[in-house]
């Protein structure tokens, strides 16, 4: 849950609103930190203040202690994939390159200092 400035977006506000569309009374603030809990979904374990990842290729829990570098993770893996199909777009391109490049591209990124 992503909080949003103003009426819109406290955890409260928002989990009143789901709960008046499904037909639910509002709660308190107190009350909604008794119903706070982890849960697993597809064992996967989330837990309150999780920062999780989702994508084509499944959920992930990120652990916060690597989050500020993970926009910068993100970029240099989307900038080896970008050299990758510049590559196989070229006149260079051939089976063996690629082979070497696919292999080398498994190498994890440095970590942003």
């Amino acid at each position: 849950m992503i909080p949003l400035p103003g009426l819109a977006g406290s955890d409260l506000d928002n989990v009143n609103r789901w709960r008046g569309q499904v037909g639910l009374s509002a709660v308190s603030e107190a009350e909604l930190a008794k119903l706070v809990q982890p849960v697993e979904i597809a064992g996967l374990r989330i837990s309150p203040g999780d920062l999780i990842h989702g994508d084509c290729h499944g959920v992930h829990v990120i652990p916060l202690s690597i989050a500020a570098g993970v926009p910068k993770m993100a970029a240099e893996i989307q900038r080896r994939e970008g050299e990758l199909v510049q590559f196989c777009r070229s006149s260079r391109f051939s089976l063996e390159e690629l082979s070497q490049r696919l292999a080398d591209s498994f190498a994890p990124p440095q970590r942003p200092a």
